[in-house]
């Protein structure tokens, strides 16, 4: 191989990276309009929402499992759809605690459901715990 070879192949794989870099910024600035847009401050582009694994209470052997600092795409779901969800549903939702110790409530948690009930009115509740708790979250 010449030099003339080489900074040709040099030349293309720079000219590939840079593309790949464009992209990625394209999309990371489309994410946070997005995010700056939703009502529940989760980016999401055409329902699909990028979220990270926070803590390793869903670190577990059940099939599905996550371990803290994964990544996860969810599909967000309306309200009509999430009256329908099953026992064992993995779902990331905003808990009405406060979860990572900042002082306010509303932190997204991933857990599994693992009880749903359904009031006379037809509300349905959830109960979730995490795949590596022993106890099931105390609050519905």
């Amino acid at each position: 191989m010449n030099k003339t070879e080489a900074k040709k192949i040099v030349s293309i794989v720079l000219n590939v990276l840079v593309w790949v870099i464009l992209v990625f910024a394209t999309l990371v600035t489309i994410l946070t309009f997005v995010s700056m847009n939703a009502k529940d401050g989760v980016p999401s582009i055409f329902g699909k929402s990028i979220v990270s694994v926070q803590s390793p209470s869903m670190d577990g052997d059940k099939e599905g499992s996550f371990k803290q600092g994964d990544m996860l795409f969810v599909d967000k779901v309306t309200q009509d759809e999430a009256w329908d969800l099953d026992v064992g549903t993995i779902i990331v939702y905003r808990a009405p605690i406060d979860i990572n110790g900042d002082g306010q409530t509303g932190d997204i948690n991933t857990h599994r459901i693992v009880e749903k009930s359904k009031t006379e009115g037809g509300i349905v509740f959830y109960k979730t715990q995490g795949d590596a708790e022993l106890y099931k979250d105390n609050y519905d």
